[in-house]
């Protein structure tokens, strides 16, 4: 488990969308303060183009 580094909080894992661009992200936000910090290197597709 994760610390928040402001408040000390604990930090759950989340996915946020872009329904506009079609791209994911894996964020971890704080349940105490509502911090958010990137999990991932790189959004990724929601649908693989061919």
């Amino acid at each position: 488990m994760y610390r928040c580094e402001k408040c000390q909080g604990t930090m759950l894992l989340d996915r946020e969308v872009d329904m506009e661009s079609g791209m994911s992200l894996l964020v971890f936000w704080c349940i105490n303060c509502g911090l958010r910090k990137q999990a991932e290197r790189a959004p990724i597709p929601l649908i693989e183009v061919s």
